[in-house]
């Protein structure tokens, strides 16, 4: 068991070192992954997409007999590191993993090559003998940047589409039914200010800012656009107040 735990972390770490951020090539960990596939029993293929003069790479591995089956998706890239200074765990290196009580430290860590090892882990414990369906891994590229890769990979698939598909992003254990979703916020106001005269109009800006966040953790983030409306709701009340744009 400790012999098992211990060559997950060192997997685990060496995923981590490629660096693999959304808008470069993520080829060099692509093949590496579909090496560890491939010496696990399964069939590998590559899809490769040239953008902006870098190679991105889907990999995908199939197990089992041929037809419809379970497909286990992460991705590989990540978003970018921020100031790397911020990397106090890692002595201000983000592809520098370290493991310290429990936890491993890097950039991708959690988002989402620690999810890619771990599919990888389970799916080599099945012997193809087993599988009445297919079993397919897939790491995706550009995952952080428009989704990329998963478009390619819907888009070059050859042969039958997978029954069900799992997709591997930390949301603390819980299933997510839906990501990456475009919300559109519209505001009708109505307004009798043409039927006024008026000797003196101030006029008064509010700004209104908001904090990243990543959309497994959205309480962690602050959306501007509802601590607009808020504000609006609080401002309603005072009199000859007109919205004049938002």
């Amino acid at each position: 068991m400790r012999e098992g735990t211990e060559r997950l972390l060192s997997d685990l770490k060496r995923f981590i070192r490629f660096n693999t951020v959304t808008t470069k090539t993520n080829a060099p960990l692509a093949y590496a992954v579909g090496r560890m596939l491939a010496s696990a029993g399964y069939r590998v293929t590559y899809q490769k997409i040239r953008r902006d003069g870098h190679l991105f790479v889907n990999v995908v591995a199939e197990k089992g007999p041929a037809g419809r089956g379970l497909l286990l998706c992460a991705h590989l890239d990540t978003v970018p590191p921020g100031p790397k200074e911020c990397w106090t765990s890692t002595r201000a290196n983000p592809w520098g993993a370290i493991s310290s009580k429990g936890k491993v430290f890097g950039l991708g860590a959690a988002d989402a090559k620690g999810v890619l090892l771990a599919m990888i882990e389970a799916g080599r414990k099945i012997q193809s003998s087993v599988l009445r369906r297919p079993l397919l891994i897939v790491g995706t590229f550009g995952e952080e940047s428009g989704m990329g890769g998963a478009y390619a990979l819907t888009h070059i698939w050859r042969g039958p589409k997978p029954l069900m598909t799992i997709v591997g992003e930390p949301t603390g254990l819980s299933v997510t039914y839906r990501h990456k979703g475009v919300g559109a916020l519209v505001i009708e106001l109505e307004t009798n200010l043409g039927l006024r005269r008026t000797r003196a109009v101030q006029k008064k800006n509010l700004r209104c800012r908001g904090r990243q966040g990543h959309s497994s953790r959205p309480w962690l983030g602050q959306n501007a656009l509802d601590r607009a409306v808020r504000n609006l709701a609080r401002q309603r009340k005072r009199k000859g107040l007109v919205v004049v744009s938002l």
